[in-house]
């Protein structure tokens, strides 16, 4: 009995771990297309706001930020890589 709860125990561990790595991956891919439909460098951009949330049972990352004295709201779909919302004042 104590081996299977040992067992479930690590698999949920190994789960956790994979799902950060797995959204900490898709954030960096979704900031690179960000930065490519801008055509910036992540080193010219001042980052205001960035993060992840569940709208509509989607995993979306949003990047607000500033380029060339521009201020850019981007949303993107971390499963599909596809840019969902973007503004840009």
């Amino acid at each position: 009995m104590k081996i299977k709860v040992l067992i479930i125990v690590l698999v949920i561990i190994l789960l956790l771990v994979g799902g950060f790595f797995f959204v900490s991956y898709k954030k960096d891919k979704a900031k690179e297309i960000i930065l490519e439909d801008v055509n910036a460098l992540e080193k010219d951009i001042d980052i205001i706001n960035d993060g992840t949330e569940i709208d509509d049972f989607k995993l979306i990352y949003e990047m607000e930020f500033y380029f060339e004295n521009v201020k850019y709201d981007y949303a993107v779909n971390l499963l599909t890589n596809e840019i969902v919302n973007y503004d840009q004042e």
